[in-house]
């Protein structure tokens, strides 16, 4: 019976089932952390039909997890040539420039996708994290509470808050954020949260 399906599909659909079956067993293989795997099949994805975007992107994060950083780069480039507001490609290269301390370049990243996407809570953290890098602190602050804005209940930003309070002679807002931080350290909560928050592939 699948034999006399099979035969009765083109040989484009057949290519494409070949494709979204290899392109869900990557997957399969990322849930279970076998990122070599997962990298495997996205790069088979790609030289079977280079046209998605989403492939590169995947590819791009399974390097990530590789320590490939320049393989990473090089694919969330060429995610951006094919997608310029693709999320996951503009995210990895605002990390690939952090990794160096090249802050200045990874907030024009962080820029870009909360112009593509005002609502990405996580461009506002990453990007206030950024510049307080960089000691610009005004435009940090301003993106801490645009974060806090659409993700009301999460300390992540607090310690940063309070310390750029300190640092403009506002001891007693810098001791009220920095109180909070502990109050929620103390519930179990991770105060400084910088990481991608975003699953790594779509």
């Amino acid at each position: 019976m699948n034999f006399l399906f099979l035969s009765c599909m083109s040989q484009e659909e057949r290519k494409h089932k070949e494709l979204m079956e290899t392109f869900n067993k990557g997957m399969d293989y990322y849930e279970k952390k076998e990122y070599q795997k997962a990298h495997d099949c996205f790069d088979k994805c790609i030289k079977m039909d280079s046209s998605y975007v989403e492939f590169y992107e995947n590819r791009g994060s399974m390097r990530s997890f590789l320590n490939d950083p320049e393989g990473e780069k090089q694919d969330c480039e060429k995610g951006l040539s094919m997608d310029s507001c693709s999320q996951f490609s503009l995210l990895g290269l605002a990390e690939y420039y952090e990794k160096y301390d090249n802050h200045e370049k990874a907030s024009e990243y962080y820029e870009r996708m909360i112009i593509c996407d005002s609502t990405d809570f996580a461009a506002y953290l990453n990007y206030g994290i950024s510049c307080y890098e960089q000691k610009d602190y005004q435009k940090a602050l301003n993106q801490f509470f645009k974060y806090l804005q659409l993700i009301k209940e999460d300390p992540s930003p607090y310690e940063y808050i309070g310390k750029i309070f300190f640092l403009q002679g506002d001891s007693a807002t810098g001791e009220k954020f920095l109180r909070k931080a502990i109050e929620y350290k103390e519930m179990g909560h991770d105060t400084i949260r910088h990481i991608r928050i975003y699953e790594k592939i779509k």
